[in-house]
């Protein structure tokens, strides 16, 4: 870790993973059903191309504990940005959201490759607490957006409540670490999504970390948000998550 970054290979996996099990019926689809359509919605979002992104300024909404249904239409955002003290917005109009993140964390947007092919799948956004090379990773905490749009002219599948709580439960056993609360669902900016907490190792054994996810599909994109650290500052990670997405509001992209 730096913990987002060094797992990313293993979420980019899940990526194709997800898309596939949200566009089926609610049997799963044999294994070479499942390894066609990854190969397929892998080549298809690999050449849909992304834009180089840049930021600005904007909204906030907050997450609520309810399932409620997915907006047909991206929801146009009309609040003022606002954060708590010690927190600056961010927004950025060309991934399409915007949220608060602490004051002095260092930004970095790239593209999100698959491991295999170093095809760019989508754009990670990911936030992160300055590297102190005394503290190492233990001082580290990471929150990281990655967004993965629909192969061009094709709209998500969206899933039910249950396909969203298989999903996040799959995509943690993928990651090889341990479902701590169960998947629940919930609304982010009007869209249902589900959350999770979980906790492991880092890639090389030597770190407990705690970690927070939740997935969501809009009309043309899935967000995929998280946040991870060691285990010691778990109480500080879930208050910087939870105030992110508290923040988090969806934009429609250019």
């Amino acid at each position: 870790m730096n913990g987002a970054r060094k797992l990313a290979g293993l979420a980019c996996m899940l990526v194709a993973l997800v898309i596939v099990g949200a566009s089926c019926a609610p049997s799963a689809p044999t294994s070479s059903d499942l390894e066609t359509r990854v190969a397929e919605l892998e080549t298809q979002v690999a050449q849909s191309g992304e834009a180089t992104p840049g930021h600005t300024a904007t909204p906030t909404h907050t997450v609520t504990s309810t399932p409620t249904s997915t907006p047909t239409e991206t929801p146009t955002p009309t609040a003022t940005p606002t954060s708590a003290p010690g927190y600056v917005p961010y927004v950025n109009r060309d991934l399409g959201f915007s949220a608060s993140y602490p004051e002095g964390w260092e930004v970095e947007v790239q593209d999100f490759k698959d491991p295999d092919t170093g095809e760019a799948l989508g754009k990670v956004a990911e936030f992160h607490t300055p590297y102190d090379p005394e503290g190492g990773f233990l001082q580290l905490l990471d929150l990281a957006v990655q967004i993965i749009a629909a192969p061009e002219g094709q709209p998500m599948p969206i899933p039910s409540d249950e396909e969203y709580r298989q999903l996040i439960a799959d995509w943690v056993t993928e990651r090889e670490q341990e479902v701590v609360t169960e998947p629940t669902v919930i609304t982010v900016d009007g869209y249902t999504a589900v959350q999770v907490t979980y906790t492991g190792t880092d890639p090389f054994d030597q770190y407990s970390l705690v970690g927070y996810g939740t997935f969501f599909f809009t009309e043309d994109r899935l967000f995929i948000i998280q946040g991870v650290a060691a285990a010691e500052n778990q109480e500080e990670m879930r208050y910087v998550y939870e105030h992110f997405m508290s923040t988090f509001d969806v934009l429609p992209l250019p």
